[in-house]
């Protein structure tokens, strides 16, 4: 059993204590090399990848992408990796920011361990914490390089942050999405799935648009937004119901605070393209491309199950169960 993973622009598969990069033009193997039982795959720059063990469990080690051979192994144990930063927490539950190839301690954030959530642009890492003894959230954002508080605000009273359902590994959950100096979050907050967007350089609220109403708590449990890509000046929102309800799950696109438009789609994996394009496989087995525009299909095929999407060079990707499938995109 494998899972599929990308870093960059290059595709990868993990399991049964092997690392395999494959050719994305042809599925076949690249290079092998051997790692923990299911860990994860992070592109951190500089032709490296940072390998963990899945939970965080153990160390990581540091692997040349070009032939997967060990340029340093790290017992520290992580939380999290974004845009190249490996962050750790200290006995003294503070949260550390480390140097990927000797797990040194570069800076630290006193009493921040229980952060979730991260975004680095390139010079703020920003990240929620949730007000002392309440659910409400907290978006702070600290310098990138020496952890220094740049700003912090608070989000509504009475609001909590809307964990993914699979947050069980830190170091894959995700709360905040990010692109250039913006990052999204999603809380619920007077029984609405509310999406906000901040300029993580000013650390400013940019705005707060509902999203979807969520009147029981059956219906709040089982909401999660899966991601959130910019794409041109679209906020796209991807929205799953793990009780396969069709009428709360597909993708949002908000522009400037207003939401453009809505597409329903039944618990969508989705994927962008560097150039824009937007693609979508659906838990009842087809995929589209869609207008970023519109929300409108452009084109739909079916595939052999639900599948998770991923792209890598010129290629989506399509994971379903144990098995991937490539498909090459034309020049529109």
């Amino acid at each position: 059993m494998s899972e599929a993973a990308t870093a960059g622009p290059a595709l990868f598969r993990v399991g049964d204590g092997k690392l395999w990069k494959m050719d994305v033009a042809t599925g076949g193997d690249v290079w092998t090399s051997p790692v923990g039982f299911r860990s994860r795959v992070h592109d951190i720059g500089d032709g490296r990848l940072l390998v963990s063990e899945f939970a965080s469990s153990g160390g990581y080690q540091i692997l040349n992408a070009a032939n997967g051979r060990q340029l340093a192994e790290v017992s520290r144990t992580m939380i999290n990796v974004t845009q190249g930063l490996v962050l750790a927490q200290s006995d003294a539950e503070d949260l550390q920011g480390l140097d990927p190839a000797t797990g040194n301690v570069r800076w630290t954030v006193p009493r921040a361990a229980s952060a979730l959530g991260f975004y680095a642009s390139d010079d703020v890492l920003c990240f929620t914490v949730n007000e002392s003894g309440t659910t409400q959230p907290v978006l702070r954002g600290v310098d990138r390089q020496t952890g220094a508080l740049r700003w912090s605000y608070r989000q509504p009273k009475n609001s909590r942050l809307l964990i993914p359902l699979q947050s069980s590994d830190l170091v894959s959950t995700r709360v905040v999405w990010g692109y250039e100096n913006l990052a999204h979050l999603a809380v619920i907050e007077k029984r609405r799935l509310t999406l906000h967007c901040a300029d993580i350089t000013a650390g400013k609220r940019l705005w707060a648009t509902p999203l979807l109403e969520v009147a029981t708590e059956e219906a709040e449990a089982a909401i999660e937004v899966l991601r959130v890509d910019t794409v041109s000046t679209l906020s796209v929102a991807t929205i799953r119901d793990r009780r396969i309800n069709p009428d709360n799950s597909g993708l949002i696109a908000v522009a400037q605070g207003s939401v453009r438009w809505r597409r329903p789609l039944l618990n969508p994996s989705v994927a962008v393209t560097p150039d824009g394009r937007l693609f979508a496989a659906t838990y009842d087995s087809v995929l589209h491309e869609l207008d970023p525009a519109t929300g409108v299909t452009l084109w739909s095929t079916p595939t052999p199950g639900a599948a998770d999407l991923f792209t890598a060079a010129n290629t989506i990707v399509a994971k379903i169960e144990w098995s991937l499938t490539g498909y090459r995109l034309t020049t529109k």
